[in-house]
């Protein structure tokens, strides 16, 4: 009902594995890329009942990055990043 704080120091984040997720999806990879390489991520959706207020989306160059102790020397760049919701698609669950 209200937006999530995080705190690295407190070490306070986001579960993803806790009940107020209502969908998740992840894309991990092990290559070195030279450029730029389009991808799509599907959510799992949890809950179909529920509206969400909120989306967190977190990118990192490096496993756990987002947490602050990735590879030193990754580098990470998004470009024309697009969220795309179909409520249709819901329905076939």
């Amino acid at each position: 009902s209200a937006p999530f704080d995080i705190s690295t120091g407190d070490k306070h984040f986001v579960d993803v594995n806790g009940s107020d997720i209502l969908a998740y999806g992840s894309l991990e990879s092990n290559e070195t890329m030279d450029g730029y390489q389009q991808f799509t991520i599907k959510l799992d959706y949890r809950d179909v009942t529920r509206t969400p207020k909120y989306i967190v989306i977190v990118a990192a160059a490096s496993k756990y990055g987002d947490y602050f102790t990735g590879g030193v020397g990754s580098t990470l760049y998004l470009d024309e990043f697009e969220f795309i919701y179909d409520p249709d698609e819901l329905d076939k669950k």
